[in-house]
């Protein structure tokens, strides 16, 4: 198992039609079966968890479906069993526990169960494929779904599953390695009861905490080997050298504090480190007093000059706020002198319209006055005239009455 490459993948699932066989001497109930198959066009090497690599050929033929094949295969012979799993299954269902696999499954088994009659049994097989896009990409994968590695790698000393206790430790190492840089020496923590807490150690000028874990195939104490090739390809020494955890302290240098760590356990030590620190902090605290003084001093600066800057913006403010009040009066000014214009002109037209009905009033009165002068002089003409007329008519009717009377005087006097 290299110390990079290793990912965590799920096999592709799929469920196969059932070839149903009898089980006559009724010898089992429930079975199941792992078969593996190499449709690849190289060779890979599995393990499963007892560390046990086998090799696999490469396919003889290509085949079109390029991937290598975990079939597992369930029989079931019991109807107690069938109606447990199906029973268990939608139990999980129900508190939304299932996966699409399980659902697969559940539906399978209840389909295949109606089917089969009470003398035959069920079987269900279910193919993971590791196709070998994703093998290709990252070389070696761990299918967690049956539990196995698989790996392009050709040399069965360095094919470890990633879960054994030689793997994990393994893992350890890589993990360590990558993390700290530190690709000399492997450290192993295992505490099976409990008794201890993180350990520290003071290395290549870093202080590092090492976390203890559990594994009841190794002693509770400290595991320490040193690594091959240097260059990063190693390979993990697994004859570790033990040491109990007061052991370590002396000769590893690993403690329970940071402090024992950094000055492995001498407290002369960590007086003196502590007096430089606190020299160092003294000198970094006088720098940072100086560098607060010149900033003090220029906060001043800067606040004089805004303040003096206020200022003049302030006495601008002022003489910006009379000139406007200047202006606001001498517009009150214009306003009352033009409303008494406007006042004085309405009360002048005002007067001009009266004077003007005055006028044409004495001037109507005087074409009346004078109308009627004229139609009295008019009627008195027209009675005079009609008096004239009645005179002369009153005459006219006397002239016969007085020429009768005068020709009879004649007459008379003529006798």
């Amino acid at each position: 198992m290299s110390e990079n490459n290793t990912r965590v993948v799920h096999g592709i699932m799929a469920l196969l039609e059932e070839s149903a066989i009898n089980n006559s001497n009724n010898a089992w109930t429930f079975k199941k079966e792992i078969n593996y198959f190499n449709y690849l066009p190289y060779s890979v090497t599995i393990c499963d968890r007892l560390n046990v690599p086998i090799r696999f050929e490469k396919a003889a033929n290509n085949h079109r479906d390029a991937c290598f094949i975990t079939r597992v295969t369930y029989y079931i012979d019991s109807k107690e069993v069938i109606s447990n799993i199906i029973s268990q299954l939608e139990i999980q269902k129900t508190h939304n526990m299932n996966t699409a696999e399980t659902d697969k499954f559940l539906k399978a088994i209840k389909e295949r169960t109606a089917y089969r009659g009470k003398n035959q049994y069920v079987s269900i097989s279910i193919d993971y494929k590791l196709t070998m896009a994703t093998l290709d990409e990252i070389e070696e994968a761990y299918i967690t779904d049956v539990d196995l590695y698989v790996t392009k790698i050709a040399d069965t000393k360095m094919v470890l599953h990633p879960i054994s206790s030689l793997g994990m430790q393994h893992d350890v190492v890589s993990c360590y390695t990558a993390a700290k840089k530190l690709v000399g020496m492997f450290i192993d923590l295992v505490d099976n009861e409990n008794n201890i807490g993180d350990r520290y150690m003071y290395v290549a000028n870093s202080l590092m905490k090492i976390r203890p874990r559990k594994d009841p195939t190794m002693r509770s104490g400290v595991y320490y080997n040193q690594v091959d090739n240097m260059d990063g390809n190693y390979k993990p020494c697994f004859n570790a050298e033990f040491y109990t955890f007061e052991e370590a302290a002396k000769k590893l240098g690993l403690y329970p504090n940071k402090e024992d760590a950094m000055t492995a356990g001498n407290p002369e030590v960590i007086s003196r480190t502590k007096m430089q620190e606190m020299e160092h902090s003294l000198v970094d605290a006088k720098h940072s007093l100086e560098q607060s003084k010149i900033q003090l001093e220029k906060n001043k600066n800067e606040a004089k000059e805004s303040e003096l800057t206020l200022t003049r913006e302030l006495t601008e403010l002022k003489h910006q706020q009379q000139l406007a009040a200047m202006e606001v009066e001498t517009l009150k000014k214009e306003n009352l002198i033009l409303k008494e214009k406007v006042e004085k002109e309405k009360v002048e037209r005002v007067e001009k319209i009266e004077k003007t009905q005055e006028a044409r009033e004495e001037r109507k009165q005087e074409r009346t006055e004078k109308y009627d002068e004229r139609k009295t002089t008019r009627n008195d003409r027209y009675e005079e005239r009609s008096s004239k007329r009645k005179d002369t008519s009153e005459i006219i009717k006397w002239i016969p009455a007085v020429i009768l009377a005068a020709v009879g005087i004649f007459a008379w006097w003529k006798k």
